[in-house]
């Protein structure tokens, strides 16, 4: 993943917001959009600070350049992260004497951010693009920004209903043709004449079959595709990264 350079960020935001200003407000989430777009960045993460009673609370969000959506929102208690910074003076003596700090000391160090999935704030969700690939193949692999597997199945499903369509003409074709030389051997008196409309009502008829069968195959496959598409977003939808600050090597 590309970071911006950081004075470029500034050079763009300084266009929308006075920097100078310590009492400046944030700006509106489409100008974030915006500046963005103007980076060429895929995300943009921003936040601000609440003071109240108890501390101050730093809340930040991850938003998609792309969809305008927001990917995560974080909230960040500093009284943890001041807890966190005094605990690493302790962690740092038990490093220099060669021991593993306390579980406890650890543990204050991570609190900075969530540590589990269900401690992440989630606007997409695999249940989301369940449910969207279910309405529209590849809706779901788009909201999951898996872009090459959602042209693949609204692709793939494209064909399939082209097929379809085609194989439904020509079983209508096949059967108007039938009822209509079925009529004409009916009313033919002819005996060459007879015999050459039953041949081509054998054929009418053997065409309408064929073409049935295969609109049934093919709809047996859109069916499949679907399902496959449908599974496939969910088990690949969005889902928070378990540990955002890394690996997590102490437990209880």
């Amino acid at each position: 993943m590309r970071v911006i350079d950081p004075q470029e960020v500034l050079e763009v935001v300084s266009q929308y917001v006075d920097l100078e200003d310590p009492e400046r407000d944030l700006p509106d989430r489409d100008i974030i959009i915006g500046i963005g777009q103007e980076l060429a960045a895929d995300y943009v993460m921003y936040g601000s600070t609440i003071v109240g009673k108890y501390g101050s609370i730093l809340t930040g969000k991850i938003l998609s350049v792309k969809s305008g959506g927001t990917i995560s929102t974080i909230e960040i208690n500093m009284l943890d992260v001041i807890n966190a910074l005094a605990a690493e003076s302790n962690i740092a003596s038990w490093t220099i004497i060669g021991a593993d700090p306390p579980f406890e000391l650890m543990q204050n160090r991570r609190n900075i951010f969530p540590k589990h999935p269900s401690n992440i704030k989630e606007k997409k969700t695999p249940l989301g693009a369940l449910w969207r690939s279910t309405v529209a193949p590849g809706w779901g692999q788009f909201y999951s920004n898996k872009r090459a597997m959602g042209y693949a199945f609204s692709s793939i499903e494209g064909l399939l209903f082209g097929l379809l369509l085609f194989n439904l003409s020509q079983y209508a074709l096949a059967v108007n043709n039938l009822n209509n030389t079925a009529k004409l051997y009916n009313a033919e008196t002819d005996p060459d004449e007879v015999l050459r409309l039953r041949s081509e009502t054998i054929g009418y008829w053997n065409a309408h079959n064929s073409y049935n069968k295969a609109m049934i195959s093919t709809g047996y496959m859109i069916g499949t595709v679907w399902a496959i598409n449908a599974i496939h977003a969910f088990i690949f939808g969005p889902r928070p990264q378990k540990y955002i600050h890394g690996p997590e090597p102490y437990s209880q």
